[in-house]
């Protein structure tokens, strides 16, 4: 028993840290992003996105984001709003915008 507890305790602690870590690497994406978009708030429905997948497309927004000046990019659109990384499309009541995580811009 003692064994079993510290080589799954052990195994349990590396997923924790790389749980941690992904999560760390999330979080710095969407600050950038949220910068480079100037969006009022960002976030990620984890319910409906993998990490990879959010990851993906927070490195997609930071390029595509552009700027207020010509040549534009998504900057004017999403300036000031909130915005969340989703499975589909919409555009919430209170002006939250949720981008499906697959999306490519143009």
């Amino acid at each position: 028993v003692v064994e079993f507890v510290r080589r799954y305790g052990e195994e349990a602690a590396g997923w924790r840290e790389r749980f941690e870590e992904r999560r760390l690497m999330i979080g710095e994406g969407v600050a950038q992003a949220r910068k480079a978009l100037g969006a009022a708030n960002l976030g990620v429905d984890f319910s409906a996105v993998s990490d990879s997948e959010a990851l993906a497309c927070l490195d997609r927004l930071v390029r595509s984001a552009g700027t207020l000046n010509p040549p534009l990019g998504l900057a004017p659109f999403t300036h000031g709003r909130t915005i969340r990384i989703g499975s589909e499309y919409s555009l919430g009541e209170d002006g939250t915008i949720t981008l499906r995580h697959d999306f490519e811009a143009s």
